[in-house]
């Protein structure tokens, strides 16, 4: 039976759909085998069961989070080498990236990132999907060297009843000398707002370089996720001109987003941000530049000036509740 490892944290006391959707895509694969860092309640553990998972590895050294991404990089690394899986599977993001890495050196192993799907050959070779070019292309690959140790693009394939009976088991991690000699401190959480978490939200609403100054940005982009209870993204030129923070990228190098809904406001539609946001299900694009690729990608696109049609499609909302 094949064995898949799977790295899993909760956010703030739940699962996000995406670790869900990982462990579901695991056990699709075989034996599903799951790292936690720290202890979590027995309802999230048997979440966990009712995806298929059937056994958890739960680290009780309490200093993991004192040691940044070495020490989880070091957890991983006594699990693979204690249990031996077929592959090791986490979430797509920049800390489990730089996780996948170390881990991959640590193993002499190879390492593949942004995987949208996988699954095993008749000669029982991991196949690994990449969409690249924001869509337009697949590149399928293969490890050829050690654990294949893989990032998956975050997604929820939806709830399938694969209950199995959980045992858990303690694992005490000696972190290495060169993970002790580096310490984090963590501070307080500074953010405050209500609207849902970006990779978690059913629908977001995307900002571009179309929406052109604060004022629009405050009164559009941040009036229509108000109205929908969305939460908001933003391409690189946006985060240029200041209108929003970083952490709100979507794109290649920011967040990979998957909603139920996503509007395109002022959005041109270059590549490396339809990398970020091409698995969302419905897109309605608004851009005032008929020729912009945007419009061409989106289940409905409208041509005209986003600080104009997007004040009118609140008022309508608001009015219906």
């Amino acid at each position: 039976m094949r064995n898949i490892l799977v790295l899993a944290e909760p956010t703030e006391l739940a699962w996000s759909k995406a670790t869900l959707g990982l462990v579901s895509l695991a056990s699709g694969l075989g034996d599903v085998s799951v790292a936690l860092c720290s202890v979590v309640s027995d309802e999230l553990l048997e979440e966990l069961a009712q995806r298929g998972a059937s056994a958890i590895y739960l680290n009780t050294n309490e200093k993991i989070y004192n040691h940044g991404n070495s020490a989880k990089a070091d957890f991983l690394i006594e699990l693979i080498t204690s249990h031996e899986p077929d592959a090791v599977l986490l979430e797509t993001s920049v800390d489990n990236k730089e996780i996948a890495g170390r881990v991959a050196v640590l193993s002499n192993s190879g390492v593949l990132t942004d995987i949208s799907a996988l699954e095993f050959d008749q000669s029982e070779k991991l196949i690994a999907r990449q969409e690249i070019f924001g869509g337009f292309s697949t590149v399928i690959s293969s490890v050829s060297t050690g654990v294949t140790i893989v990032t998956v693009h975050p997604s929820d394939p939806g709830v399938e009843s694969k209950q199995k009976d959980l045992k858990v088991v303690e694992v005490f991690t000696n972190f290495a000398d060169s993970t002790k000699a580096l310490t984090v401190k963590m501070g307080p959480r500074t953010e405050t707002s209500s609207r849902p978490k970006l990779t978690e939200a059913k629908i977001v609403i995307g900002a571009g370089r179309g929406v052109g100054n604060q004022e629009n940005f405050k009164n559009s982009v941040e009036g229509l996720a108000d109205a929908l209870g969305a939460a908001i993204g933003a391409t690189q030129a946006v985060i240029d001109l200041q209108l929003c923070p970083s952490d709100l990228l979507v794109g290649q190098s920011g967040a990979t987003v998957s909603p139920d809904l996503y509007f395109a406001l002022g959005i041109s539609g270059a590549i490396h941000h339809l990398a970020g946001m091409q698995s969302a299900r419905c897109v309605v694009a608004i851009d005032i530049d008929e020729n912009a690729p945007m419009l061409h990608n989106a289940d409905l696109g409208i041509v005209g000036d986003v600080g104009e049609i997007v004040p009118k499609l609140i008022e309508v909302l608001n009015n219906r509740k």
